[in-house]
């Protein structure tokens, strides 16, 4: 399962690939640095304002962890992310949409109320995720 970072409504479908929207959380997962994952971010921006100018996109915070998860990207680290992105949104005029304030607890891990191994969303993760993202659409 992997958390678009990039929400895309697409007037004209096929001017991104699948491939190219799923950024960022598999590249924490295999320990790319935090300029690697935010130069990815540009370029499909970039591309996207190329060849789909009229998309409306919305960008969205990566979601926490669970720090007992033999995970690669620690929450400090996606914390420093999240706040690139929300700049990059804000430089580009596009909407952000801050999901992981939604999803973290006091101690700054993944609430495993949302979650069913303290990276992947549980039913009520995804349903909390769409409600957050549907209130911007």
């Amino acid at each position: 399962m992997f958390i678009l970072m990039v929400l895309l409504i697409l007037h004209k479908a096929g001017h991104i690939s699948f491939r190219d929207r799923l950024i960022c959380e598999p590249d924490l997962a295999y320990s790319k640095t935090i300029g690697h994952v935010i130069s990815n971010y540009l370029k499909i921006l970039e591309k996207n304002e190329q060849e789909s100018p009229e998309t409306n996109v919305y960008v969205h915070s990566v979601l926490p962890t669970e720090d007992a998860i033999h995970y690669t990207r620690k929450n400090t680290d996606i914390q420093e992310i999240n706040r690139q992105l929300e700049e990059i949104a804000k430089d580009k005029g596009l909407v952000y949409i801050d999901l992981y304030s939604a999803f973290v607890t006091p101690d700054n891990k993944l609430n495993l109320d949302y979650s069913i191994d303290g990276l992947h969303l549980n039913g009520a993760g995804y349903k909390l995720w769409v409600e957050l993202i549907y209130s911007f659409l």
